[in-house]
């Protein structure tokens, strides 16, 4: 018999754990109640493609390189995102209940890095300030949260962010929105 494409299934790691979880995950979904190190989500070294799709949910915090050319799926991060989150990211959302790290966002072609509050450090000057937007789609995205075992299924919805979008230095079409 033939293996099927897609797999719904859930893996859920009590603890921690190390460098290239998730990495190339096409679907199912994974939890993992600690942290995640370096390069969650990311592609493999020497290859093009990270996360293909799929749910990755860390209670934790998550290393540095998180969703590192990504291509399509959910990270959800209640605590902190280390330095380069989303970096090189072509699509996808990533999004963090926690501080985010240095150059969250670098290299970034498309997908979208959701906050809930605005960095320490500020935005880089690699991304366009495009102003504060009411996003329709938004309280529908955070319904759909409801059916998954995280604090992102209690969030109180909200439409209202500031948009910015970018890396410029590159195709410039990820967003990172952020809770007003």
């Amino acid at each position: 018999s033939e293996i099927p494409e897609v797999f719904d299934g859930l893996i859920t790691v009590n603890g921690d754990t190390d460098s290239f979880t998730a990495c190339e995950m096409k679907s199912g979904t994974i939890k993992i109640n600690g942290n995640a190190g370096d390069l969650l989500g990311a592609a493999r070294v020497g290859y093009k493609n990270g996360m293909t799709g799929g749910t990755v949910i860390v209670t934790g915090n998550t290393g540095a390189r998180t969703g590192d050319h990504m291509r399509r799926g959910y990270i959800f991060i209640e605590g902190n995102a280390g330095d380069y989150c989303g970096s090189r990211m072509v699509s996808g959302t990533i999004a963090i209940l926690g501080n985010v790290g240095k150059h969250f966002g670098y290299g970034m072609k498309r997908g979208t890095l959701l906050l809930t509050k605005m960095p320490e450090q500020g935005i880089s000057a690699n991304f366009n300030d495009c102003g504060s937007h009411t996003l329709a789609f938004l309280p529908l995205m955070f319904s759909s949260f409801k059916t998954l075992d995280t604090k992102f299924a209690d969030i109180e919805p909200f439409s209202r962010v500031q948009r910015y979008a970018g890396d410029v230095s590159g195709i410039g079409m990820g967003e990172i929105l952020i809770k007003l």
